[in-house]
């Protein structure tokens, strides 16, 4: 009888140690926790690297970004121009050729599909958007796939890589209509929800 008692104290110890683990396992978010998330998002500001790829080359761009819901984007680029989006206008100062203008925001259609915002928008109008998982280096994501409005064969759709633990996104990926890879976007010191100061907003 003394024999036994240890056997089955390696069997409880056993099956607490199986449902602890097993409880430990990261939970898949569902896409609507993650949209719900994404839409209540009131401001951000992050450190933002573009890479834009064609045919002969590779052509990158550092950046910072600031967005407030109320208000809009402020867009640096590699410390040399200033872009101040608001009011469906752009106001640009143009640091390195000392020169300020103001242009359409259909002007941009480029840096606007950096925009995390820009994103949010879509997952309240496209009907096509669809949803995946994926791993890369030990850590899951939840991919959503966007169709661009009024796209081109260069820059069709994009995919969005969402962190499953932060709900934070990680990048996105701008493909062309034949699926290439054209345009990707690496959000770093991602800060939602931040207070963000309205003067950065200032023409």
């Amino acid at each position: 009888m003394k024999r036994k008692i240890p056997i089955i104290l390696f069997l409880i110890i056993t099956l607490f140690s199986s449902l602890f683990f097993s409880g430990c396992k990261t939970r898949k978010m569902e896409p609507n926790e993650v949209t719900d998330f994404l839409k209540d998002l009131n401001s951000y500001s992050s450190d933002v690297s573009i890479q834009i790829k064609n045919d002969k080359q590779t052509i990158n761009y550092n950046c910072k970004e600031f967005y407030r819901q109320d208000i809009g984007y402020r867009l640096e680029i590699n410390q040399d121009r200033v872009m101040i989006y608001k009011n469906n206008k752009i106001y640009i100062n143009d640091i390195k050729n000392n020169t300020k203008y103001v242009a359409k925001e259909d002007f941009d259609n480029l840096y606007s599909y950096s925009f995390i915002g820009e994103y949010i928008r879509l997952l309240y109008t496209d009907e096509n958007v669809k949803y995946s998982y994926k791993t890369e280096s030990g850590r899951e994501f939840l991919l959503i796939k966007l169709i661009i409005p009024g796209g081109s064969r260069e820059i069709n759709n994009a995919v969005m890589y969402v962190d499953n633990k932060s709900f934070k996104p990680e990048k996105v990926i701008i493909f062309d209509d034949k699926g290439n890879e054209k345009v990707l976007v690496e959000y770093k010191k991602l800060m939602l929800d931040e207070d963000v100061s309205e003067n950065l907003f200032a023409e």
